[in-house]
């Protein structure tokens, strides 16, 4: 999913993680840092034109300035989920 989402000219950075859904259990939520003025609509649409099947595809769009990373520099999802659940 994250390399379908990078492949978007706009994208420089993003990181996919699953949320609580009540219906699903989970729903896919990428969040992004672009380069560019890009739309939840134009992404989903280049997704759709990737090889990815449709419920690889994210429900959730969140344009955020950056990414909690580790002391490697990867990005944490860990961190990522938990500022999601309880945002400061």
């Amino acid at each position: 999913v994250e390399e379908a989402l990078l492949s978007h000219p706009a994208v420089s950075e993003c990181a996919v993680i699953g949320l609580a859904d009540p219906e699903w259990g989970q729903r896919v939520a990428a969040f992004l840092i672009v380069t560019a003025e890009v739309t939840e609509a134009e992404l989903d649409a280049h997704v759709r034109d990737s090889d990815l099947a449709d419920y690889q595809r994210p429900r959730v769009y969140r344009f955020v300035d950056e990414l909690p990373k580790g002391p490697t520099g990867k990005v944490s999802r860990r961190l990522l989920r938990n500022s999601v659940a309880s945002p400061a």
